[in-house]
């Protein structure tokens, strides 16, 4: 074919006819806290990028339950698989209060999946969020175009939720629930534990 769409038109093209998605859910389990990241363990993380602690802990962790298995279904869909912390009522795109890796859950509780009521498997995760406020404030001030103060009021009322997700470039997707926390955040304390 001679007359072939080449450069970013195909790529658009592909993107409008692939509408290649996967939606998982997750929901969380429990909290613990850590001092730092993981230095393994990491789903899909960005190409030669391992997720760095930058001493920005101590961290909330928070354990997740999917039974879809992220490990298999995020190099299919994303370019590397991510979570956002983010009021439960948001729905917008493009900020969040805090974003980072997602890891396997390798401490004893999770040693192997288990089969939950449905009889069905059952993975585990865990997602690492400074407990002070600094490095959340900081995320949130990168957004220029953001209302600051009426987002950080927000984040102060409502109940705080995360969402897995990533892409790829020419359409394909991975994109979880919302899955609330038990986490509130305050500008001035950072984040603490609600139940």
């Amino acid at each position: 074919m001679t007359n072939m769409i080449r450069g970013p038109a195909t790529v658009l093209l592909f993107s409008f006819l692939c509408g290649c998605g996967s939606r998982v859910a997750i929901s969380v389990t429990s909290v613990a806290t850590a001092i730092r990241l993981p230095e393994s363990g990491q789903v899909h993380g960005y190409p030669n990028m391992p997720e760095e602690d930058r001493q920005r802990g101590p961290y909330y962790v928070l354990h997740l339950e999917s039974e879809d298995d992220l490990a298999q279904l995020a190099p299919k869909y994303t370019h590397h698989l991510f979570f956002t912390l983010m009021p439960c009522s948001q729905t917008e795109r493009g900020y969040q209060m805090w974003e980072g890796g997602v890891f396997i859950d390798a401490g004893p509780a999770a040693a192997s999946s288990a089969a939950k009521s449905s009889g069905n498997r059952v993975n585990r995760y865990v997602v690492h969020i400074p407990m002070r406020a600094a490095p959340i404030l900081g995320q949130v001030r990168r957004f220029g175009a953001l209302d600051v103060e009426r987002y950080l009021a927000r984040a102060k009322q409502e109940d705080l939720c995360i969402r897995m997700g990533g892409g790829q470039i020419w359409g394909a997707f991975l994109s979880s629930n919302a899955a609330k926390t038990p986490l509130h955040f305050d500008e001035n304390t950072g984040l603490s534990i609600t139940r």
